[in-house]
């Protein structure tokens, strides 16, 4: 896993209460821009993957789901390194 850092989103994505932390280069070959999304009314944050433009390209997994994962994806492990 790559990380790319704190550069421009590559994909484009339209919620208003996501944060753009950076992008990810992961073994998987894709790049993923990385968000976290934390709407007011949420009592957990969600971390977003983004991987291509349509509304449905992103993957996503609520912090107090992802900080206990183990094993996984390559996406899985790089956007827990990525939060911590």
């Amino acid at each position: 896993m790559e990380q790319v850092g704190r550069t421009k989103p590559i994909y484009a994505h339209s919620c208003d209460t996501c944060t753009f932390l950076g992008r990810l280069h992961c073994e998987d070959d894709r790049k993923y821009d990385l968000y976290r999304c934390s709407p007011e009314l949420s009592v957990d944050v969600t971390y977003l993957a983004r991987y291509g433009d349509a509304p449905e390209d992103y993957w996503s997994m609520p912090w107090g789901v992802l900080r206990k994962a183990e094993g996984g994806t390559h996406l899985l492990r790089a956007v827990q390194a990525f939060a911590r």
